[in-house]
């Protein structure tokens, strides 16, 4: 009997020594890269945040999606479109020109509405000189930002 208990020791300790190599060999693996979500899912939260008044959670919203998507435009948009309900057209204009890659209308319409409560409206006309052609793909909407600005103007 003593020699089947020292066996079946012997198995035992075997058997604990595989599971422990495998766990180990498993560990020291490469890292799997954690998987992203799409773009359109951080700035659909950042905009429904937005919505809410939930301003922090918004902003985390926002910046994953740039973090997630530096190349996109969409996460500079609703993180500058946050800043400037929030009453920070300066931190507003920071993002919208961290942003390198092609600009869209609602990009400069944006950067003008920063400019604008910024009281910055050299700039804000220096722009609508320099992208008419883009903006004027909104007609309406320029117009009303032209409007604003002549209101700003007269002050």
């Amino acid at each position: 009997m003593n020699i089947i208990d020292k066996q079946s020791g012997k198995k035992k300790l075997f058997t604990a020594i595989m599971l422990a190599s495998s766990l180990l060999l498993s560990a020291c693996g490469e890292p799997s890269q954690p998987k992203k979500a799409p773009l359109s899912q951080y700035t659909q939260q950042g905009k429904t945040y937005l919505a809410q008044f939930q301003f922090k959670a918004a902003i985390v919203a926002a910046k994953n999606a740039i973090v997630a998507y530096p190349e996109q435009i969409d996460g500079y948009l609703v993180l500058a479109k946050i800043y400037l309900q929030l009453e920070e057209p300066e931190i507003s204009t920071q993002i919208l020109k961290q942003y390198k890659n092609d600009k869209t209308a609602d990009y400069y319409f944006l950067l003008l509405e920063a400019y604008q409560k910024n009281n910055k409206l050299i700039s804000a006309n220096k722009l609508l000189k320099a992208e008419s052609t883009l903006l004027q793909q909104q007609p309406n909407r320029l117009k009303k930002e032209q409007a604003k600005i002549l209101l700003h103007e007269r002050k």
